[in-house]
């Protein structure tokens, strides 16, 4: 092995390479039908999204997936992948550890602003990105690749994050988990945000990519913005800046920090 490549794989903490496995989900999954039918402006399901019915598209096992690392992890640890349309709002996209379940969905609200079923005329230009943004390839490769990493890493890792989300759920998620006031801040979930930033870095140009700030990341990636308000919110803007400096200083060990994410997001609408 070179000394640079090396020295790159100790700074990269654990990134998995499955950008194959979130090609497979997004295409036998549904999601790649469902996001062409919806730029084609024929807005799919939008009876059920109006009811507030689920929808799934496909349900299938982890024997399903190509890449070593996911086939790996099946043998340990199989889990059902359930691809659809959630109408649980705030909680669409998961991997249940106990239930041994990857879960995963467009935003339920993000939805209903883009159908029209929620008004849009008192959204700001900002607000309206985070819609456009959120039913699209990119994002769904970004929900994919943050939950299969979480699988994965519990999987590989003697399944600590089993035993730390059922620590903060038995105290009703008021503990702090490795010091952290917020599950969002711990190691486990920066892991996964680095995963969807990794896809979101893939469906773009280094040119493109490198034009981008650190607040324009967060509405390319609602989740993010989501976050940075909640944290904001919940605590101060000190812990936002906390958790930013966490997870910009893992994007540039990563190769990930373009030349404009240098600086914080501030709080943004």
């Amino acid at each position: 092995m070179k000394l640079m490549s090396l020295y790159e794989s100790i700074l990269k903490e654990k990134t998995f390479s499955i950008d194959l496995d979130v090609d497979l989900i997004y295409r036998f999954g549904g999601f790649k039908q469902f996001i062409d039918e919806f730029d084609a402006g024929k807005f799919p399901y939008k009876a059920s999204i109006l009811n507030g019915r689920d929808v799934e598209f496909a349900q299938f096992d982890s024997s399903k997936l190509k890449t070593p690392q996911c086939k790996r992890a099946h043998l340990t640890n199989p889990v059902t992948i359930w691809c659809g349309l959630s109408m649980d709002s705030g909680h669409s996209n998961y991997y249940n550890t106990n239930g041994k379940l990857i879960h995963l969905s467009p935003e339920v609200q993000i939805l209903q602003y883009a159908y029209g079923i929620l008004p849009k005329y008192n959204l700001t230009t900002n607000q309206e990105k985070l819609i456009t943004n959120g039913v699209s390839e990119h994002y769904m490769k970004i929900v994919i690749e943050h939950e299969l990493s979480h699988w994965l890493d519990d999987t590989m890792h003697n399944f600590h994050i089993r035993k730390d989300t059922d620590k903060s759920y038995a105290a009703k998620r008021d503990m702090r988990l490795h010091g952290e006031r917020d599950i969002n801040t711990t190691q486990f979930e920066i892991d996964a945000q680095v995963h969807g930033l990794k896809a979101l870095k893939a469906s773009m140009s280094d040119r493109e990519w490198n034009t981008i700030t650190t607040e324009e990341l967060f509405y390319m990636y609602p989740s993010l913005h989501a976050i940075n308000q909640i944290l904001i919110n919940r605590y101060d803007e000190d812990e936002s800046v906390k958790w930013q400096k966490k997870l910009l200083t893992r994007m540039a060990r990563e190769g990930l920090l373009g030349r404009r994410m240098k600086t914080f997001a501030k709080e943004v609408d």
